[in-house]
């Protein structure tokens, strides 16, 4: 008799194996020069790193998100300085939207981070807020660095139309819609006998990403307003319009408390 499901937690595992040493790879791989014909595996592996990042952080393999974002974080700024150079020549826009991905990417998963460890008691925010932490005070110029995120962010959210990463972000979302919905903490829009049954969670954080039942806002929004404008040298980040939407109802449900049992 073969045992399927022990084959399958072995194979699990080594696929997670194979993520981490995949990631140990970024730097190495950056470092070598593009060959003409062959794939670009700098890009290949970066891509790859990020969604196990995701998956990661989606499942609650804490253990392996810790080892792989500290070196996907190096990765990424790496590679926008990487894109600048190539893109020599291309109009500002394009150069700027395609350049500038990985950033909303760490962004983005610092957001997820955020909230799964808002919902449960994981340690995916120390991880991330570690990183950043030490990143800004290795810095000469950390409110400069923090005003270019904001404002990378804000280009790329008022653009019209889909930038280089959206249909993976898109992805993203659907899952954590999917599984906020499963937790009851969204509203099932699809489920006539659910809806409108859902959970007011005890994060104001949680509260505003979710509120009205609904997802008004990306988890980079929660990354800027949560982290990054609360820092000491984050006051005068600039943000897009979406970004404030989120700030305005977190002040609001920080104002509001926790929520009593007849509100939920």
């Amino acid at each position: 008799m073969i045992e399927w499901e022990v084959l399958r937690e072995r194979i699990q595992k080594l696929e997670h194996t194979i993520e981490v040493s995949l990631a140990t790879l970024l730097i190495p791989l950056l470092n070598c020069p593009k060959i003409e014909g062959l794939p670009d595996y700098f890009g290949q592996a970066l891509n790859g790193s990020t969604q196990a990042c995701f998956d990661s952080i989606a499942f609650g393999r804490d253990d392996q998100f810790e080892r792989m974002f500290p070196v996907l974080f190096i990765a990424a700024l790496m590679a926008v300085e990487r894109a600048k150079k190539e893109l020599t020549g291309y109009s500002q826009e394009a150069s700027i939207l395609v350049s500038t991905e990985p950033v909303e990417n760490l962004m983005e998963l610092s957001g997820y981070a955020m909230i799964y460890s808002e919902i449960g008691t994981n340690k995916l925010w120390a991880t991330t807020k570690g990183v950043w932490d030490k990143y800004f005070s290795g810095l000469p110029d950390a409110a400069g660095a923090a005003k270019y995120l904001g404002a990378v962010l804000a280009f790329r959210k008022d653009h019209l139309g889909l930038n280089p990463g959206d249909m993976q972000r898109s992805g993203w979302k659907q899952y954590f819609e999917h599984d906020m919905r499963k937790r009851g903490l969204l509203e099932d829009s699809f489920s006539s006998g659910n809806r409108g049954k859902r959970t007011l969670h005890a994060s104001p954080i949680v509260r505003a990403l979710l509120r009205g039942g609904h997802m008004f806002s990306d988890l980079s929004d929660v990354f800027i307003v949560a982290y990054l404008q609360a820092q000491p040298f984050g006051a005068a980040v600039p943000t897009a319009r979406r970004t404030e939407s989120y700030a305005d109802a977190l002040k609001r449900e920080i104002a509001r408390g926790v929520p009593s049992e007849e509100e939920e």
